[in-house]
């Protein structure tokens, strides 16, 4: 518990700070930078950047591992790092891609699926690490492609191995989408995916961390539960649960407080979204997904 008290005072100073962090030493507080290839629509080339950090002090096992996802304000915010933080001072192997730089790059779902897939692949392929207790944490825009990654339309398309995730966490997914989707409707985020791409789900458990009052839900703290209940198998619908953090908003741990206009916002209808800073809830969340991790080794 000190390490995480420890970890949890270091992660207020560093959140919502710039990401210029990624040196050559993985057991550093920089980590190493490293670089990983991903093949998508028959490219060869594509590269994605990231940060790979492990425990100072490693018992003599293979380590478990997490991929961070940042949200869609880009890498750069540095919001991916209070969780490295989090994992590497409780014995975890950590990855944090940087799938795009900033809010304003070009980005879609299913290439940044197949950044995480090939992510998953890079981890499997360490020899510190355990191929068998890989997870993936997503904050919003990552919480997305977090729920996505479950899907076996994901595994199909971008899984080029055996390797596979062992457990999933989403903080505040936008979960509209998923239930528009389902329901046959046009999302503008989501114009690559169809309604049967949601129906078949992989097995491996995923929680879903979300606020109360999410401007993007328009403050509709039923809207994740309500996608869930439509997915056609019960057998997938009992791998899903959910934790709801009362009076908490969208953007709990960015450590500071801001509020802007998006299309996204009000399911779509568009309206202004706050992100409220909590610390007490940040605290919470890095307790609770460790606690969830650490139950499905």
């Amino acid at each position: 518990m000190s390490k995480l008290i420890t970890t949890l005072a270091l992660a207020f100073c560093l959140t919502g700070c710039m990401a210029t962090y990624g040196g050559k030493d993985p057991v550093s507080q920089e980590g190493q930078l490293v670089r990983y290839t991903y093949q998508y629509e028959n490219q060869k080339t594509n590269t994605t950047d990231a940060v790979y950090r492990k425990p100072s002090a490693q018992k003599n096992e293979k380590l478990p591992a997490v991929i961070i996802l940042h949200d869609g304000g880009g890498w750069s915010t540095g919001r991916t790092r209070q969780y490295g933080d989090l994992f590497t001072t409780n014995g975890y192997a950590t990855l944090e891609p940087r799938l795009f730089n900033d809010e304003k790059s070009p980005r879609t779902y299913k290439k940044d699926l197949a950044s995480l897939y090939a992510a998953l692949d890079y981890l499997a392929a360490q020899p510190d690490v355990d191929p068998n207790r890989i997870y993936a944490l997503g904050m919003s825009s990552g919480a997305i492609l977090t729920i996505l990654a479950k899907t076996q339309m994901a595994k199909d398309s971008f899984g080029k191995s055996s390797a596979s995730f062992k457990a999933l966490a989403a903080f505040y997914p936008v979960c509209w989408f998923f239930s528009d989707i389902i329901d046959g409707k046009s999302v503008r985020a989501f114009t690559d995916f169809s309604a049967n791409n949601l129906k078949s789900w992989q097995s491996m458990p995923i929680k879903l961390f979300i606020p109360e009052f999410d401007d993007y839900e328009d403050k509709d703290s039923t809207t994740c539960a309500n996608f869930v209940a439509k997915i056609p198998s019960k057998q997938s619908r009992d791998t899903f649960s959910i934790k709801m953090y009362p009076k908490a908003t969208h953007g709990w741990d960015h450590g500071k407080t801001y509020s802007f206009q998006t299309w996204s916002a009000c399911k779509g209808k568009g309206c202004i979204n706050t992100n409220q800073s909590n610390p007490n809830v940040t605290s919470e969340g890095y307790k609770d997904v460790l606690e969830f991790f650490d139950s499905h080794k």
